[in-house]
């Protein structure tokens, strides 16, 4: 199925005919939506999340330890990435990060003792995650920062953070040639080799 998310509904489309399935109006006015693996349609706006579940077509309780977690009360999510095997970073426009481990229903906000990275301090655009567990974050206006799974240091490739640096970064993505494919609003798409720099 496609789905397709706008700020008054969702519709549910079969991907092969186009047919339409199914229509569902929604109350929060979604700016941003985000599907698990799993199946669950993630939608932020008017600082209220909701969960729908597409395997039984219905929305679910928000996980018990984000409800309870003071710091997500009025957060509006304007991203999520997976995070190692079983969780989430929810990145909040005006509340920082959030790492949501969906098996143990346990939320970590970046200011709490054992989050497992330093958050910038620069406004996040977008988060990559590579296969060797560094994360990557890409700013709209200051390049990239990355966060070695490996060490706690910053970045110690200047070349990239010269190339991206005072840059706004839509998007970062890896293949699996060892290519980092880098988007920028003022340079456009950018390929850079991370095994020959």
């Amino acid at each position: 199925d496609l789905w397709v998310v706008t700020s008054v509904d969702m519709k549910r489309y079969c991907s092969l005919t186009m047919e339409l399935k199914d229509s569902l109006s929604i109350h929060n006015y979604p700016t941003y939506s985000y599907m698990s693996e799993e199946g669950y349609l993630w939608l932020s706006g008017n600082e209220e999340t909701l969960i729908y579940d597409t395997k039984i077509n219905d929305f679910v309780e928000l996980p018990s330890s984000l409800k309870k977690h003071p710091r997500f009360r009025g957060a509006h999510i304007s991203g999520i990435y997976p995070y190692g095997t079983s969780s989430l970073i929810l990145n909040t426009d005006r509340h920082g990060l959030f790492l949501y481990n969906y098996i143990e229903d346990v939320t970590t906000h970046q200011t709490d003792a054992g989050f497992p990275f330093e958050a910038p301090s620069f406004r996040i655009n977008t988060i990559f995650t590579d296969s060797n567990q560094n994360i990557w974050f890409g700013s709209y206006d200051q390049g990239i920062s990355v966060r070695y799974s490996y060490k706690k240091k910053f970045n110690n490739d200047s070349y990239l953070s010269t190339l991206t640096q005072n840059k706004s970064v839509m998007s970062v993505d890896c293949d699996s040639q060892g290519n980092l494919w880098i988007l920028t609003l003022q340079d456009g798409l950018m390929r850079y080799n991370v095994i020959d720099h």
